[in-house]
């Protein structure tokens, strides 16, 4: 919601099996300031895999905090995420957005049509005409759940971030100019880890390892001794030729203790770390990391700080979010947890190229948009040639009126004037027309979204744009086939005022395959394919179609 002076105000959320944690910014400009942060433990009847138990905990906590605010920001944790650094020719956002459209459809694991795409530039070297970005995907599974998480909570949805860059926020933030070198931050979660690295304050290199910091159960081991043959009688008769064999009888030297369950799982964590230095320096060879600092909270945070210290001899420190959370409006947890949170909350302050957002992905433009933003300048060289007609007759005509000479040759120049006019006129036409074609789909998809069914209904997939038809297509997945005959009903009536007075004219012309059954997916069994096109377009298509008949 928006404070005064036009201040907004946002909740950043992050959890793992263990506790959410929840931070409520003010952000003002870009400028971020944390006004409250709370940690909650998750009780055993709550589940991070059940979207429903969740949403109503997240919900409970932010009650229970007095936090009314309704905008939230979330992150998607690195092993739900594809993650990829490009380096592309300097360009524009847009241009930018469809280079990677077209590369990371080349080295994603599943279809481009099943997953969200969104980037950020991290680098722009404009003397070598180069940018890098971080280009991230997300199933639209994923995306679902955590809508479905924010639904059930009661909060709405202002953007969706990528935790290991949000990291990478929450560290530059603390370090402020030293983030500079080499710096290995390693989030150490209950049951996953992730391993960033981040290189002059980019994000360059990021893994999910893993390891559980629930104690395990002792390995089953029979600690009892083989029993040793029986010593012989001393007056036992010996074979001839024997040799006296002497058996040493002294208690066997006792086995190396096992390691406790702590040691067990530090060592599992420096087995990950350590394969995550190494696959790092397979791209930066020889590579010695200036700081290394720890978040999460593991319990053991010091011990595991000795072990890293050791292992790659660099001096390891604790993330520490003081003073961006002020510890007097804290709430239970160990603050060091806070990473993920925190960065969220300061990028969201930050440029959009600079941020990604899998709830509104940066996109290439389509023909439609690129035209529109082309309109003014078309209209500026007609209205600069008209201009110049104008002037040439009222120059090169009205003065020369009493010379019948002059107006005959004055007469035949203007012929040929007049004939540009006429070029330039049905220039202007086509112009016209082809204005009165485009379709400015934001308000057009606004529209759809008012009569969209709650998601808990029905959700959409792989929508496409066709300029030339004024038509886009989707996929929609519903519980049953009433809720996309309804959306189809709804979509056709819609209408908006016409030319005449108190006139009603169509919005859309919706229309739909088959509706099947496709018995995948239990929440949502129907799905088809529907088609929705600007009922003006159709119209003018029709309208071309009987003027070639007639013609």
């Amino acid at each position: 919601m928006f404070g005064l002076g036009g201040d907004k105000q946002v909740v950043s959320l992050d959890w793992d099996s263990r506790f959410l944690r929840v931070v409520q910014w003010r952000i003002s400009g870009h400028s971020a300031r944390a006004l409250k942060s709370v940690a909650a433990e998750l009780p055993e009847d709550v589940s991070i895999k059940d979207a429903g138990s969740l949403g109503s905990f997240v919900r409970q906590v932010l009650s229970s905090a007095r936090i009314r605010t309704t905008s939230v920001i979330v992150d998607i944790p690195r092993d739900q995420a594809v993650l990829n650094t490009m380096s592309l020719p300097a360009a524009d956002l847009d241009d930018l957005a469809g280079m990677v459209q077209l590369q990371i459809a080349k080295e994603l694991p599943f279809p481009l049509d099943d997953a969200i795409v969104d980037f950020a530039v991290t680098q722009q070297d404009s003397a070598a005409n180069s940018a890098d970005v971080l280009v991230a995907a997300v199933r639209f599974e994923v995306m679902g759940f955590y809508k479905s998480v924010c639904a059930q909570a009661g909060l709405k949805l202002d953007r969706v971030g990528l935790r290991p860059f949000a990291n990478m926020v929450a560290v530059n933030e603390m370090l402020g100019e030293q983030a500079s070198g080499r710096i290995m931050f390693v989030d150490v979660g209950p049951s996953l880890t992730e391993i960033g690295i981040i290189r002059d304050g980019v994000l360059v290199f990021s893994r999910a390892a893993s390891v559980s910091l629930d104690e395990p159960p002792d390995d089953d081991v029979d600690d009892s001794l083989d029993t040793l043959p029986a010593e012989k009688p001393a007056d036992e008769e010996k074979p001839a030729g024997a040799e006296a064999i002497e058996i040493d009888f002294s208690p066997a030297a006792e086995p190396p203790p096992k390691p406790s369950a702590e040691e067990r799982m530090l060592n599992d964590l420096m087995v990950e770390i350590t394969r995550s230095a190494e696959a790092y320096r397979s791209t930066d060879p020889g590579a010695r990391f200036d700081r290394i600092i720890v978040g999460g909270s593991s319990g053991f945070d010091d011990a595991l700080a000795a072990k890293i210290s050791k292992r790659f001899g660099v001096a390891t420190e604790a993330y520490d979010p003081d003073p961006i959370l002020n510890p007097k409006h804290h709430q239970g947890g160990h603050a060091g947890a806070f990473a993920a949170a925190v960065g969220l909350g300061i990028g969201h302050a930050s440029e959009d190229k600079l941020q990604f957002n899998f709830l509104a992905p940066k996109k290439p433009m389509g023909v439609a948009e690129r035209r529109r933003r082309q309109l003014p300048l078309a209209g500026a060289i007609v209205a600069g040639v008209l201009l110049l007609v104008t002037l040439g007759y009222a120059v090169l005509v009205m003065p020369k009126q009493g010379k019948i000479a002059d107006l005959k040759r004055q007469i035949t120049k203007l012929d040929r004037e007049l004939k540009t006019y006429k070029e330039v006129r049905g220039i202007v036409e086509q112009v016209e027309q082809w204005q009165a074609a485009q379709v400015v789909w934001p308000d057009e998809l606004k529209r759809l979204a008012e009569v969209f069914p709650d998601d808990e209904m029905a959700f959409l997939s792989g929508m496409n744009l066709l300029a030339s038809r004024g038509e886009i297509s989707f996929r929609i997945f519903a519980k049953n086939s009433v809720i996309v005959e309804d959306l189809r009903g709804d979509l056709n009536k819609l209408t908006r005022p016409g030319q005449r007075k108190n006139e009603k004219v169509p919005v859309f012309k919706a229309r739909t395959n088959r509706i099947e059954y496709n018995g995948r997916d239990e929440d949502y069994p129907t799905d088809t394919k529907m088609f929705v096109q600007s009922a003006r377009i159709a119209d003018l298509q029709d309208k071309n179609k009987k003027g070639k008949k007639r013609g």
